[in-house]
């Protein structure tokens, strides 16, 4: 039920030997930054989808017993590449947090830090809520996926280039307005856990 499956077939497959194909690596895409037995919910998996990576030779049977189990418990399955999955939340899970935990630190580490806090609002508690997560749990999750990690932060460093051009650049503000725009609408019609890839 780990954040990463490349790692997690390649050692089953290791370890497993030829009774691999019993085992069925998953991530159920669900949770929250708390951490610890009072952070338990009883419909954390009720709408929440659950990423499955069967092998090749991981019998039909097999799969759909398992979906039916996560089903039962309230969750949407989808079947993915191993590889494919990796990537994937790399870029809308891992990144994320790692982003919300740099931003955090650099807010702590100015000399008005306490100022700046005492004026934050929605907007700064909605972005660094995720940077609240266990350390521990996020080390390992970077490490893990550090192949996909890394392509995701040069992606970003890219775009985020662009988006700095057109802060600086005040003779077209169309420029920022038509890049703000974009993000907007992208995010006003995701549809969150109601969506299904």
């Amino acid at each position: 039920a780990g954040s990463t499956k490349s790692d997690v077939a390649r050692l089953a497959r290791d370890i497993l030997g030829d009774r691999h194909p019993q085992f069925i690596p998953g991530h159920p895409v669900a949770g929250s930054e708390m951490t610890g037995p009072e952070a338990a919910d009883p419909l954390l998996y009720h709408g929440c989808k659950v990423v499955l990576t069967p092998f090749d030779e991981t019998p039909g049977a097999v799969q759909h017993r398992l979906i039916r189990i996560w089903e039962a418990c309230g969750a949407r399955v989808l079947l993915m590449d191993p590889v494919a999955h990796d990537q994937a939340l790399a870029s809308v899970s891992h990144l994320p947090h790692f982003l919300s935990a740099v931003y955090m630190g650099q807010v702590v580490r100015t000399q008005d830090a306490d100022t700046r806090l005492n004026l934050a609002g929605t907007g700064f508690r909605d972005f660094t809520r995720i940077a609240a997560g266990s350390p521990e749990v996020w080390r390992d999750i970077f490490f893990s996926n550090r192949a996909a990690m890394l392509r995701e932060l040069d992606d970003f460093e890219q775009v985020l280039k662009i988006w700095r051009a057109a802060l600086e650049d005040d003779t077209h503000p169309g420029t920022l307005e038509a890049l703000l725009d974009q993000s907007a609408l992208a995010r006003r019609f995701w549809g969150g856990r109601s969506q299904m890839p």
